[in-house]
């Protein structure tokens, strides 16, 4: 259990880093798996918006299952 304490600290080059790509990456897409975590959220939120206009439409043409 030593290693938090004896861990050399990259906290300095990785703010160096980060400020130095401001301005060239959108935020929610400068880290290294923030574009999976995205995709993922684009994925998910257009299945839940496809399948609400589904519904609708289901329901406009009065095709809907009615329990």
């Amino acid at each position: 259990m030593s290693w938090p304490v004896t861990a050399t600290p990259h906290i300095r080059e990785r703010q160096i880093f980060l400020q130095s790509r401001a301005g060239k990456e959108l935020v929610y897409l400068r880290k290294p798996r923030s574009k999976v975590y995205f995709a993922a959220y684009l994925g998910l939120l257009g299945v839940s918006v496809g399948g609400s206009v589904f519904q609708l439409i289901q329901y406009a043409r009065g095709h809907a299952k009615k329990e």
